[in-house]
């Protein structure tokens, strides 16, 4: 046989166990590697395309006081990745605040990826010209958001001269939420503090980003909240996955030579949607394994990671979670040193077209 394996064909099969008012998931993709492993990525569900979605931990349109953090300073909103699982890809379109002072305004947008440190992604100075009272500003780049990515939106309020009036952003105060609603920093120090009750008036617009996608406006009610997937092997349940935002999975534990049915459902609650299916067509499984001279060193590994055996053109590194935490192009080591420690999955696709899948265990 052959000494590459193969996955082919897609396709939508009959349901497990599901109701027909929840939505599948989308575009599920196969990729087979040698040492008996199986990739599975797919995409959120239709339903959850939903657009424009305002995000915001306040309760009002309107505030209801003013607050002060120093003379150059942020008030922010964090949301994780758990946040925003059913919006990935969704553009962010719009910063909302109100103006209560005459100093500089500016929109700020951070990200952090897993593993990496908070970062600047975005920043627009607020026109002088803006009245006071409630401001929306457009972006203007096009920015998406990511898989397993935190986003901070944020006004930064600045008098360089420190004089004027002391109480430059508007909040709102009641219930929100501790460590995302109430978050102020100072340009001295990288990091947010957090004051519950004392909210900063910041909402934030996301929309699809095209015409058609917002025509499939799926309203999602309680008994429709994506609570993960399930994951089948030729009709047995092998993995349940209780996150929304996780769209992989890696079968490390087949055996045999032939048509392997993968089939992949949403879970809504203890409802499942129609399953999703591809079969995985394997052969030469036993001879990639004999010949294959790809190696790690050292594994266990501290940091640096050593490809060996291949020319390599891409790596994409999984954490347990079947999460893609970091690509690497066109290197034969790659650093793992500022992630986690645990048990990892390196997709490792050579030159020639070749995919092997090896497991690296990272011990600090």
């Amino acid at each position: 046989g052959s000494s590459t394996p193969k996955a082919i064909g897609a396709r939508v099969t009959e349901s497990h166990s599901q109701t027909s008012d929840n939505f599948p998931i989308r575009d599920l993709e196969l990729s087979v590697g040698s040492n008996d492993t199986v990739l599975l990525t797919w995409n959120l569900p239709d339903g959850y395309n939903a657009s424009p979605l305002e995000l915001s931990w306040i309760k009002s349109d309107t505030i209801n006081d003013m607050g002060q953090y120093g003379f150059d300073s942020y008030s922010g909103t964090l949301y994780d990745e758990f946040d925003l699982c059913h919006f990935i890809g969704w553009k962010i379109e719009s910063i909302s605040f109100y103006k209560v002072s005459n100093w500089t305004h500016y929109i700020y947008v951070w990200e952090q990826k897993q593993g990496e440190d908070m970062r600047v992604l975005y920043s627009q100075e607020v026109p002088e010209e803006e009245p006071f009272g409630l401001n929306t500003i457009m972006l203007e780049e096009n920015i998406q958001i990511e898989h397993s990515t935190k986003y901070w939106f944020a006004l930064r309020i600045k008098n360089e001269d420190q004089f004027g009036y002391i109480y430059p952003f508007g909040v709102w105060f009641g219930q929100g939420m501790e460590g995302k609603s109430s978050l102020w920093m100072d340009t001295y120090h990288n990091t947010w503090d957090s004051f519950p009750g004392f909210n900063g008036w910041i909402k934030t617009t996301l929309v699809n980003m095209t015409e058609e996608e917002n025509k499939s406006f799926q309203q999602v009610n309680e008994n429709q909240l994506l609570t993960g997937y399930r994951i089948y092997r030729d009709g047995t349940l092998i993995k349940e996955i209780p996150y929304c935002f996780v769209t992989y999975f890696t079968d490390t534990e087949f055996t045999k030579e032939a048509d392997v049915e993968y089939c992949v459902t949403a879970v809504y609650s203890e409802e499942e949607s129609e399953p999703v299916c591809a079969t995985a067509t394997i052969t030469g499984v036993g001879e990639a394994i004999a010949n294959d001279a790809i190696t790690l060193s050292p594994n266990p590994t501290n940091g640096i990671v050593r490809i060996e055996g291949a020319t390599v053109a891409e790596v994409q590194v999984y954490n347990a979670l079947g999460q893609l935490v970091k690509t690497v192009q066109n290197a034969n080591a790659i650093n793992m040193g500022h992630l986690s420690e645990g048990i990892y999955l390196l997709r490792v696709t050579a030159t020639d077209g070749d995919v092997n899948i090896r497991k690296v265990t990272l011990s600090k």
